[in-house]
């Protein structure tokens, strides 16, 4: 069971220190502020390379190194940065420490509900996930859990203890990689929304409860340069901007994707990484789909997901159960980082950008009308989104006219199999205006091949077909554009 309390911070003041006529330009003091553990220290390029030639058993100058990228390097007390010689000091910051989005001791949720809002029926038996490689930046993942295909799970790294294995001691890791890939349908434990993607457990969290953002930007970082991974999933957080790790997330390739827990704590405080522009930061909603007291309100919110007593994984197998019940933007961004999965199983070239703008326009709008702080964009509906990736092909062919209706055919390939289509049509004259609209159902084949004729009146005037294929008649959106068939 994951107890541990979001502990929400106060943003840090920083100053220059008086008297210091050397160093002061290059060297921050913090008074008292956040939670953090010693500094990380950006070196100029010029002094990188120097610092990186030197013997350190022979410098003054120590430090450890934690992004070539950034010329980062973490010290335990700003005084040691003395010996270093002035112009060679970008920044200093506190390294500051990070919190789960994870909240205690829910109540147990009557059904297993959250794949059910989501509208994911047919997705399912489309995507899984197969080979999309996806970082899970978390508190490590228990071994050899029975719920997870352990094939499909690398050994990642443990950035709290060097050379330790990725073993989850809290539970957290473990029940967002759940969320993403846990084994359907085997009565073990619960349904992952993208089964077959492959896991690198990058453990951030010490077994005695402490992460800092050092050990995130490594995370990050090596996600993308070692482990090669196209999705990033942080359900963890920290009030405090820090230009370390800001810098670490604007520097990620353009097809990678980061999903980050908006924040737990109800208020309008903006959380890192969750609300820096690259991230999807993820609200969480109950299985009403109404958004958690909880839940962060702020600008930087793009999306929701289910968050309150969502059935996961736990990581005390001793206790006879495989799951365990828990709320909070930390399950709700992982089912997000699912979906993002299976988009990029879709597309592989998926941007940011690309993404962004898909998973808002087909969102179920909630809340105000249009965009708000609470709801984002609204809650993520899969089949919707993930039609946008299916590239179906439709043919019209006149069969016959009268005077009063001219009938045509409307064949299509490439639909989900085996499925039933709400399919809206209307016809326009030369002028743009609408003369007549019908509905009708259309079930395509165990191939995806759909077929049915149709009848037009007015065919004087009739210059155009628009073919949609809805949604529902109720909310009216297409799942794909639309088709245009021309009488010239």
């Amino acid at each position: 069971m994951i107890r541990k309390v979001v502990l929400m911070v106060v943003a840090m003041t920083l100053f220059l220190t008086p008297g210091k006529t050397t160093r002061a330009q290059e060297m921050l003091h913090p008074l008292d502020g956040p939670a953090h553990d010693g500094y990380l220290v950006s070196l100029s390029a010029s002094f990188w390379r120097e610092y990186q030639s030197q013997p350190k058993v022979l410098s003054s100058r120590q430090g450890k190194s934690i992004s070539a990228h950034q010329h980062l390097i973490k010290v335990k007390d700003l005084s040691e940065l003395e010996a270093f010689p002035v112009g060679s000091i970008v920044r200093a910051e506190p390294d500051y420490e990070l919190f789960l989005m994870a909240e205690e001791e829910p109540v147990e949720s009557p059904l297993v509900w959250n794949h059910e809002i989501l509208q994911m029926h047919q997705t399912r038996t489309q995507y899984s996930g197969e080979g999309v490689r996806v970082a899970v930046i978390d508190t490590g993942l228990k071994q050899y859990h029975p719920d997870l295909d352990w094939t499909r799970i690398e050994a990642g790294k443990n950035y709290a203890d060097l050379g330790s294995s990725t073993e989850d001691k809290h539970g957290h890791g473990t029940f967002v990689t759940g969320v993403i890939a846990a084994i359907p349908q085997n009565s073990t434990g619960v349904d992952g929304i993208a089964p077959n993607a492959t896991i690198v457990p990058l453990k951030v969290y010490s077994d005695e409860g402490q992460s800092y953002v050092s050990w995130i930007v490594q995370a990050i970082e090596d996600a993308v340069l070692v482990f090669d991974c196209d999705i990033i999933n942080i359900s963890m957080g920290t009030t405090t901007d820090s230009p370390s790790l800001r810098t670490a997330i604007a520097s990620l390739p353009a097809e990678v994707l980061l999903i980050a827990a908006a924040g737990n704590d109800g208020s309008n405080i903006y959380q890192y990484p969750a609300s820096y522009p690259e991230v999807i930061s993820v609200g969480f909603v109950d299985q009403d789909e109404v958004i958690s007291p909880s839940s962060q309100r702020n600008d930087g919110i793009t999306v929701v997901a289910p968050g309150v007593n969502v059935l996961g994984l736990d990581n005390t197998l001793y206790q006879g159960t495989n799951t365990v019940y828990g709320s909070g933007s930390s399950y709700a961004a992982p089912h997000v980082t699912a979906v993002a999965a299976l988009a990029k199983e879709a597309n592989v070239s998926l941007t940011r950008t690309s993404f962004l703008e898909l998973i808002t326009s087909t969102a179920k709008d909630l809340g105000e009308i249009g965009y708000d702080t609470s709801y984002g964009f609204g809650l993520v509906q899969v089949d919707l989104f993930m039609n946008q990736f299916l590239s179906f092909e439709m043919k019209a062919t006149w069969i016959e006219a009268s005077e009063e209706s001219e009938t045509w055919q409307f064949s299509w390939i490439n639909l989900t199999a085996s499925h039933t289509y709400l399919v809206l049509g209307a016809t326009y004259d030369s002028s743009g205006r609408m003369v007549e609209v019908k509905s009708f159902l259309v079930n395509s084949d165990i191939y995806g091949r759909a077929m049915e004729t149709v009848s037009w009146g007015h065919p004087s005037v009739m210059d155009k077909i628009k073919i949609f294929i809805l949604s529902s008649l109720l909310e009216c959106k297409p799942l794909y554009p639309a088709k245009i068939v021309s009488k010239t």
